[in-house]
């Protein structure tokens, strides 16, 4: 087993965005690792939002259609500003690069996945308000192979967070982190995409839908490009 090891995560405001988790966003090209333009040292704690910023990040690329746009609501600020950091365990995965998956935002919380398990923060303050440790993160391969495998991050759609994991696809409350259904028997290659009641799961050369109502499987097809 690997030994437990704590990472501090970073919340910032841009934008009425959150974002300073790590990571690309969809304009880093393939072979070039991002240049932050600002950083923090480690005695800048941070206080906290006065108010909370608008709008969702759902899923990894915003939306079941892949497009990472989001309709601004605010004009860009130039000056981030750290509102809060925060400690959590997360344990090594053998094969992954990134120790911590890609955050979604909906509902005042920030989600994301660890080797330690599916923990869900105050966006206001990055407070812990809830951890789900039974499970397997799955590790789809990236597409830009400069960057390596990165752990899959929950997606949230009408108060339900869709956890990919190497037991299959496991759905969450995100408002305390029980176990709404576990859909076994299906093997997650990457990121679920939620859409018209179903979860449509990437599964090797499958693509397999499962009933959002209780994980139920609604059909199964044939991919030709297999998992990428």
């Amino acid at each position: 087993m690997p030994s437990i090891e704590r990472r501090t995560f970073l919340g910032t405001l841009s934008a009425g965005v959150v974002a300073g988790f790590g990571g690309c966003s969809s304009s880093c090209p393939d072979n070039d690792r991002p240049e932050p333009t600002t950083t923090f040292g480690p005695g800048e704690a941070g206080r906290g939002f006065d108010s909370l910023p608008g709008g969702d990040w759902p899923t990894p690329r915003f939306d079941p259609a892949n497009t990472g746009f989001a309709p601004s609501r605010r004009p860009p600020t130039d000056a981030p500003t750290l509102r809060w950091r925060t400690t959590l365990p997360a344990p090594t995965v053998d094969g992954v690069t990134a120790d911590v998956s890609p955050p979604t935002v909906a509902d005042g919380r920030v989600f994301f996945t660890t080797g330690a398990g599916v923990f869900a923060l105050s966006l206001r303050d990055g407070s812990e308000l809830w951890q789900y440790g039974d499970l397997s993160p799955v590790t789809p391969t990236s597409r830009a192979p400069a960057y390596g495998a990165a752990l899959a991050p929950p997606v949230i759609h009408d108060d339900t967070a869709y956890v990919p994991t190497a037991d299959g696809v496991t759905a969450l409350r995100t408002d305390d982190g029980t176990e709404r259904w576990l859909a076994a028997g299906v093997a997650p290659a990457g990121t679920p995409a939620v859409a018209d009641g179903a979860v449509f799961v990437p599964a090797g050369d499958e693509l397999v839908a499962l009933d959002t109502a209780g994980g139920g499987r609604r059909w199964t097809t044939t991919t030709s490009g297999g998992s990428r």
